[in-house]
């Protein structure tokens, strides 16, 4: 699932802001970690909108993640006791 954001982030900034797929794909991957380092900036207000709701995305997919991970854990510690 992380994959196909990063592939489907960086096509959309690839296209849309006129970047390299190298600049997509390193825009992509800051976004999805919220990083921002601020080297980069768009320039287009749609991609302004796409990048909002994609930052929210990736937020339920890393919660959704860790959630598992927790449970697994919770699994794990069940089966050893």
């Amino acid at each position: 699932m992380v994959i196909g954001m990063m592939a489907a982030g960086s096509l959309f900034y690839f296209a849309n802001e006129d970047f390299t797929y190298i600049q997509a794909l390193y825009w992509t991957v800051c976004t999805m970690l919220t990083i921002g380092y601020g080297d980069l900036s768009l320039t287009n207000e749609s991609s302004r909108v796409f990048s909002t709701w994609f930052i929210w995305l990736c937020v339920i997919v890393y919660v959704m993640a860790i959630t598992n991970i927790m449970t697994t854990f919770e699994e794990l510690k069940s089966f050893v006791d």
